[in-house]
């Protein structure tokens, strides 16, 4: 949703940019009429030649000055067609093919015996074509919210890059400035010796010049409209993308599995920093005890505080160096304050040497990882150890997460 409104800013900023050159362009449309009177002035009163003549210079300067700068706003829109094109969330056709799914299996031949049976394999079908559709929506929605990230980046990257172009053109511009002034005032100079062919060859000049900057307009005008047709384009797909994504929420199947999927989410973070300090109270309780070594609870609990550490960082507790890695976070969390340099040395030795005989296998992870990602409900099968974790010739633990 973010980059959806970053867009839409992008798009306001563009008819903002738009109204402007529009204001500036009939500002020069009236200048180059006044120019026009100014011109027939010119030929009815020859002995004011030099005022003339210099109000035209002054006009011309002010509208080569304003037609400059409307060609570099009209360069800045000039944003490529394809990069404005928000990519749409395409939900239909998953919705589809579930439903077409479905009703397959619904249409499956009830049998004369085993009904029951039959309607829970229809309902275990069901589920899964649920989970799959759940799966594919996600990553849709996923896919959407990256590429409309990297369009509203792409469009904002493309504006500081012109707006510093514009910049450095500006400075040009004020150097040339000077210097035609200076041309200007040697220009007046040579206006009291004209003679009658001066002023038609002025004339002709002026008629050139005018027509060069009726031409310079129209070209103006149009980049003008087709900026602000791409601007109102733009603004109609990113109202499309919103209301498909409200549509589908809109959905109560689809909003019950969104939230679902969130309330999943957040009670997994919350599952997290339960085994995170539930680890650290742990090995504090060790610390405090006599004991040589972790109890078995002490053990289990330990152990799903490295897990829980490992997930925190993006570690993979199944592999033993990162799992080290997330020993060393869960070790800095623990206060040694009142604890013995000795004690404190043991306890992170033996914490140390519980990581070591750890072995996390792959399914544990792949349904922790369903869990982080809200497509499953936090299931550790009472404290999530003993039916997970193997010693290194297959057999299982004892206590789970043991040493050794």
């Amino acid at each position: 949703m973010e980059a959806e409104r970053q867009a839409k800013d992008a798009i306001a900023q563009n008819q903002i940019e738009n109204e402007r050159l529009e204001g500036q362009k009939e500002k020069m449309a009236g200048e180059v009429q006044e120019m026009k009177t100014q011109k027939e002035h010119l030929e009815e009163q020859k002995d004011k030649l030099e005022g003339e003549i210099q109000n035209k210079e002054q006009h011309k300067e002010r509208l080569e000055g304003n037609i400059s700068q409307l060609e570099d706003y009209a360069a800045a829109l000039d944003i490529k067609e394809e990069d404005l094109i928000v990519p749409t969330l395409k939900t239909d056709p998953l919705v589809k093919n579930a439903w077409d799914s479905i009703k397959t299996e619904l249409e499956k031949p009830i049998p004369a015996f085993g009904q029951k049976e039959w309607r829970e394999e229809r309902r275990k079908a069901i589920k899964v074509i649920l989970t799959e559709m759940q799966t594919a929506l996600m990553q849709a929605k996923e896919l959407q919210k990256q590429d409309i990230l990297k369009l509203g980046k792409a469009l904002y990257n493309k504006a500081m890059q012109n707006v510093r172009a514009i910049i450095e053109q500006n400075k040009q511009l004020q150097k040339e400035n000077s210097r035609l002034t200076e041309e200007n005032d040697v220009l007046r100079k040579r206006i009291a010796s004209m003679d009658e062919n001066a002023i038609t060859r002025l004339r002709d000049k002026k008629d050139a010049e005018i027509k060069e900057l009726q031409e310079r307009l129209g070209k103006a005008e149009s980049e003008a409209v087709r900026s602000g047709n791409k601007a109102y384009s733009e603004h109609q797909r990113a109202e499309n993308a919103e209301n498909k994504v409200r549509e589908l929420l809109g959905i109560p199947e689809i909003k019950e599995i969104w939230e679902s999927i969130l309330q999943n989410k957040e009670a997994f973070r919350k599952q997290i920093d339960k085994w995170i300090k539930d680890g650290v109270a742990a090995i504090r309780d060790y610390a405090d005890s006599k004991d040589n070594d972790f109890q078995p609870k002490q053990d289990n609990t330990v152990a799903w505080g490295i897990i829980a550490e490992a997930f925190k960082y993006g570690l993979d507790p199944t592999d033993e160096k990162q799992r080290r890695m997330a020993t060393a976070y869960l070790l800095e969390k623990v206060s040694w304050t009142g604890m013995s340099e000795y004690k404190a040395g043991l306890t992170a030795s033996r914490t140390r040497q519980l990581c070591d005989a750890m072995t996390v296998t792959k399914d544990l992870m792949a349904n922790l990882l369903l869990a982080a990602g809200g497509r499953s409900g936090i299931s550790t099968g009472g404290g999530g150890s003993n039916g997970e974790l193997t010693n290194w010739d297959g057999t299982k633990k004892k206590t789970g997460w043991g040493i050794g």
